[in-house]
């Protein structure tokens, strides 16, 4: 009897290692498939390439300057002689307080509430700002309300305080100046004495 017909099996080996059983037309059959994968694989690596390329090729580019400018530090001094906020020697005209204030100019006018008699001459502080040249600067005050301390700690006075300018323009020398003037609220019954205090300009770039 005779028999039956089995296709011939072998070991193949591939060059890059591993062991298969199985039938050479079954690896002719296998390399034939992967052999038109590969190709496939490198045609579409190809058409990758070349968009890559064509992208490249039509690809737009555009340029800008750029730049920064150092301005001069600003400095602040306050004149020599007009370097007090100074309202003067007050008088309450019985137990009533009232307002003093003195206008934020070089030279101030003081306004007594009618409760109040002022003596002497008032005087309000001037300062001078150097900077970069017609550039902008904007001022304040470290606290726009400032507290003199009399005899006591009890005893204290409030000034509300005001500049000439919140904002100005420096020259062509980078220069500037503005005054400082406020106004002190007196209490009622307010206690003898002197009464101190110090205030605080800040000047910025605008």
């Amino acid at each position: 009897m005779p028999f039956p017909y089995q296709p011939l099996q072998r070991a193949t080996i591939f060059p890059f290692g591993g062991r298969i059983l199985g039938s050479s037309v079954g690896y002719s059959a296998w390399k034939g498939k992967n052999m038109k994968s590969i190709l496939h694989t490198a045609a579409v690596g190809v058409a990758l390439a070349s968009m890559g390329i064509a992208s490249s090729a039509s690809a737009a580019t555009a340029t800008a300057d750029s730049r920064a400018e150092i301005l001069e530090s600003l400095t602040v001094t306050i004149q020599s002689g007009d370097d007090v906020l100074d309202f003067g020697s007050i008088a309450l005209n019985g137990a009533t307080g009232g307002t003093v204030s003195l206008t934020a100019a070089d030279t101030t006018t003081r306004t007594c509430s009618p409760t109040l008699t002022c003596v002497d001459a008032p005087s309000t502080p001037n300062f001078d700002i150097d900077g970069s040249a017609n550039r902008d600067v904007a001022l304040s005050f470290t606290q726009s309300t400032i507290t003199l301390q009399g005899p006591t700690p009890a005893d204290t006075m409030s000034v509300a305080l005001t500049s000439s300018a919140t904002a100005l323009t420096l020259d062509a020398a980078g220069a500037g100046t503005f005054d400082v003037g406020g106004t002190l609220t007196v209490g009622n019954g307010q206690a003898a004495g002197v009464y101190t205090g110090s205030l605080e300009v800040v000047v910025n770039y605008s």
